[in-house]
This record gives C-alpha cells, structure tokens and sequence, in this order.
C-alpha cells in the first residue's frame, strides 16, 4: 500500500520535501527518490530551465530541451505508468556514484519495472542515467535502458567483490583492492 501524505499538483504519491543540495549524488539520490513517490511536480524542481533530457522515457528516445517539455514528458510517463517494484517504486537504483569526466557529472545505475495504469501490462528495463548537476540542479540527463524481461529486472544484484580501505589514504587518488591483491 501507498503511504499517503501531502501532495503537490501534478503529483501522484506522497510529497518529497525538497531541500537545496549542493551534493551532485544527493540531487540524483532526491530525482530517484521523487519518481518513487510519483511526483512529477518535485521531479521538475530538480531541473534547471535551459535542461537537456536524452532518453529517459519508457515510449521515446527523444531529446527534450527546457523545463517545460521535461515537466510534460515526466507527467505523462507518471500518469500512464505505475511503478512494479516493492513498494510501488518504479526504480530500484543500484549504485549512484561521480564519474571521472569532472566536477557534477554523476551516474546511477537502475532497474526499472513499470505497469501501465490502463491494462497492468508490465514493462522492465536495466540501464543507467548520466547527470550534469550545476548549482544544485540537473543541467542534463542521457538515458541508456535496455528492455529485459521481468525475470531478470527482479534478480537479486550481486555485491560488489571490491574491498575498499576503512580511511581515506593521504595522497592517493583511488585504492581499490580485489582478490588477487
């Protein structure tokens, strides 16, 4: 069942409290959050005006440009499709980290599994989403999402075989052990 609570126009699910984060994998953390909640109010308010979108949406492959084509994209896919996760979640994210290419680029790697609100035909994908946050806000998303079967979406995920040190270490960038050594 749903939690109910406070909503938002435009809002399918409970209201997600928005707070300014200055944290690029916070912002990415709070957008995942909000389309579990079925907010596409809270979804918008995550976006900078001049946002680019590539390929986020379950029937499109389009690239959306500004805030109010996003907005539109994001209520129709929330108004035609209910998340099929535990919970009602319609994306399970699997690891949120920074990518390397610089400052506010960020990737989350997800699971999706949706039914349409029409019929309950379900539809399941694995992908990941790049994200440009500047000044707490999504500057640009591309979507790469493959279509797998419900099967394979509601497999477990295997834990990462990395073994990371307990501290940081002074000066070195990045120290990843595996078996071997």
């Amino acid at each position: 069942t749903r939690s109910k609570g406070p909503k938002v126009q435009g809002s399918k699910g409970p209201k997600v409290q928005r707070v300014q984060r200055s944290d690029a994998m916070d912002v990415v953390r709070e957008f995942f959050a909000v389309l579990n909640a079925d907010d596409a109010s809270q979804a918008c308010a995550l976006y900078g005006a001049d946002c680019i979108v590539e390929q986020a949406w379950i029937r499109s492959r389009d690239t959306l440009r500004g805030l109010d084509a996003v907005g539109g994209a994001w209520r129709d896919e929330i108004d035609r499709y209910a998340g099929a996760l535990p919970g009602g979640h319609r994306f399970d994210v699997t690891r949120v980290a920074g990518i390397e290419t610089g400052w506010g680029w960020v990737r989350a790697e997800w699971v999706r599994s949706v039914a349409a609100r029409a019929d309950r035909a379900e539809r399941h994908a694995v992908g990941y989403s790049h994200f440009w946050i500047e000044d707490g806000r999504i500057r640009r998303q591309r979507t790469v999402a493959d279509d797998v079967p419900a099967v394979r979406a509601r497999e477990k995920r295997p834990a990462s075989g990395r073994r990371y040190p307990s501290r940081p270490l002074a000066g070195v960038g990045a120290v990843v052990l595996s078996e071997a050594g």
